[in-house]
């Protein structure tokens, strides 16, 4: 069993080791430098250590990255498929009121049900046209 004095030993080291260890995260992750622990062959216990230190004979030496380096680009996949149609938009602005010229009805085809002919636009001494196909 383990003793008091001991168990408060044991706390208070693993809280220092939570904190190194979440500061050598925090470096390792911006440094790019791979973390180093030694791991007790019998128990696991994980214990932390800088660069060079040795682990012992009890212990081997674990080392890891925080992030790896970046993979080759996975290829392109497939075409998805067409999406449904989407909601009709709002109605646009109105439009200027547009002008034509009665001539440029003149020669075009008709047919008033006695047969194909074209438009002839005639005008009278007053102005007003007049349509016969």
């Amino acid at each position: 069993m383990v003793s008091r004095r001991g168990l408060v030993f044991v706390v208070a080291f693993a809280a220092a080791l939570a904190a190194g260890a979440s500061v050598t995260f925090g470096q390792g992750s911006t440094a790019g430098k791979p973390l180093r622990a030694c791991v007790d062959k019998k128990t696991g216990a994980i214990y932390m250590v800088k660069p060079g230190v040795r682990c012992g004979t009890k212990r081997r030496v674990a080392t890891w990255n925080i992030r790896g380096k970046t993979g080759p680009a996975g290829e392109a996949g497939p075409a998805g498929e067409r999406g449904a149609q989407g909601a009709a938009g709002a109605p646009g602005a109105r439009g200027t009121r547009g002008t034509f010229d009665f001539d440029d009805f003149d020669g075009m085809p008709c047919d008033a049900g006695s047969g194909p002919s074209s438009v002839d636009v005639t005008y009278d001494s007053n102005g007003f046209a007049s349509f016969q196909c």
